[in-house]
């Protein structure tokens, strides 16, 4: 039996879809990394500046995987991971 056409774009479709989700997922788990960076970073005894200027490159990079992860899981309406990772933008705000 052999394929319909519009049968044929389907598989490629879901692939693409499940390697958007796999992309939301690292970009979750890097934005999570580095907000434990910077958790770690803030209880530590150092110099205010220094700590500061570390600890606000940890925020952006951790926020700009979130964001990114965000914007993936969105492309392929996965409603749930967005709301994990906005969940996830939030505790980083805290």
């Amino acid at each position: 039996m052999r394929a319909r056409p519009e049968d044929q774009g389907t598989g490629k479709s879901d692939e693409l879809s499940g390697m958007i989700k796999r992309l939301g997922n690292i970009n979750n788990e890097v934005g999570v990394f580095y907000m434990n960076q910077a958790t770690s970073l803030f209880k530590q005894q150092q110099l205010a500046e220094e700590r500061e200027e570390a600890l606000n490159r940890l925020f952006d990079l951790s926020m700009r995987h979130l964001q990114e992860g965000v914007d993936n899981f969105a492309s392929v309406s996965d409603f749930v991971n967005q709301a994990l990772l906005r969940a996830n933008c939030g505790r980083l705000c805290r």
